[in-house]
């Protein structure tokens, strides 16, 4: 193997590195965007929780509206 082929390999790979350094941040924003929903789902199905804690348990829009 001479010089510059071995000098080309390692710039070959400094530059793949580099591209992924510039890649990374947007992919790990995505994966953000596209897991958050994901996981947020697994959570909550684990757990029973309340949709509206504080509503009244029988609320009919006709009865409570005075025009209806």
């Amino acid at each position: 193997m001479s010089v510059t082929q071995h000098h080309a390999r390692t710039l070959r790979q400094q530059q793949a590195r580099i591209g992924l350094l510039l890649i990374l941040p947007s992919l790990v924003i995505i994966l953000g965007i596209v897991l958050q929903p994901v996981i947020s789902t697994a959570f909550f199905s684990l757990f029973d929780a309340k949709v509206a804690p504080n509503a009244p348990r029988n609320s009919s829009g006709c009865r409570t509206t005075p025009n209806c």
